[in-house]
């Protein structure tokens, strides 16, 4: 069975989710129990989405790239920022 220890974070999610102040029940919800999980090519090869309850999970494999909210209408600047740069360097 796969559980939180399974993954990791970058320096950036890790900075996401506590500006967000995003709790590390509702990271391991997202990962473990995601309500919707979908590809995202917009962020490389092998990238995932996966939704709980406010956030959106970034991941490429085991790696937790970014935390987001849910809704886009949410999105500060700086996730926005970085939704166009992964974009531009999956391309």
């Amino acid at each position: 069975m796969t559980g939180i220890a399974d993954f990791y974070m970058t320096k950036h999610a890790a900075s996401r989710a506590l500006d967000m102040l995003v709790t590390i029940e509702e990271i391991q919800t997202a990962l473990v129990s995601p309500e919707v999980t979908y590809g995202q090519s917009n962020y490389g090869d092998c990238a995932s989405i996966r939704q709980a309850g406010s956030i959106a999970l970034a991941l490429k494999g085991k790696m937790v790239m970014s935390v987001l909210y849910r809704k886009t209408e949410a999105w500060s600047r700086e996730d926005i920022a970085w939704a166009i740069q992964q974009a531009g360097d999956a391309a």
